[in-house]
């Protein structure tokens, strides 16, 4: 299986259009963290979830908030969301709580907390940067990720079109995860050929482990 993609900060169904024509397979929308540019309100996230199912082959959708208390979960799972990613602080209520599977975003450099091994609720740990959304990419040499875990390995951090299949080829992630890579210059909203060549890069590298299986 090759690695899948995930598209974060969406804030508009015409983004998601895009995704869903080339088949990534997750979207992220920020939600109830007002100090990102690419939050979206409740509302909005409603609509836009919304529309997006009626797309064919729409992306797995991912609420993505920070530190949630388990009144703004509740919100979220009402919404209609896929997946839950939480960045901050994890609480045993929410965790304890919420019916979605969760997404566990970690800095490249904290240590793993015992409920990402012990919650069947969580199926994945996201490494961030060590300041989340700033498109700022870090040593992907410092970080050590658990090779027996079942959990799924998001990478992300400053991810580009152009340092992605390194990236790729240096930690073998189950899922890259873009936001500030692929952004129009200067303002809100995603670049669509820059989303394009995101994806090219990323399964180019799939294609390129296939011919050279087919050569041996």
């Amino acid at each position: 299986m090759g690695t899948a993609i995930k598209i974060c900060g969406i804030t508009s169904l015409e983004e998601m259009k895009w995704l869903a024509e080339e088949a990534v397979e997750y979207a992220g929308i920020v939600l109830f963290f007002e100090e990102s540019r690419r939050c979206c309100s409740p509302q909005r996230a409603e609509w836009i979830v919304s529309e997006t199912k009626k797309i064919c082959n729409p992306p797995k959708l991912v609420a993505v908030c920070v530190s949630p208390t388990k009144e703004q979960v509740a919100i979220i799972e009402e919404i209609g969301f896929d997946y839950l990613q939480i960045h901050g602080t994890l609480s045993d209520e929410v965790v304890h709580l919420a019916n979605l599977p969760i997404i566990r975003a970690v800095g490249y450099l904290e240590e793993r907390e015992t409920v990402l091994e012990v919650s069947g609720k969580v199926i994945g740990t996201l490494y961030d940067s060590a300041c989340p959304g700033s498109g700022v990419a870090y040593d992907w040499g410092t970080l050590t990720v658990p090779q027996e875990s079942e959990k799924l390995f998001f990478l992300a951090g400053g991810l580009t079109p152009e340092n992605v299949k390194h990236a790729i080829e240096v930690l073998h992630p189950d899922v890259v995860d873009v936001s500030s890579g692929v952004e129009r210059a200067g303002s809100v909203g995603k670049d669509k050929e820059k989303i394009l060549d995101f994806i090219s890069e990323v399964r180019g590298v799939e294609n390129g482990r296939k011919g050279k299986t087919n050569e041996s």
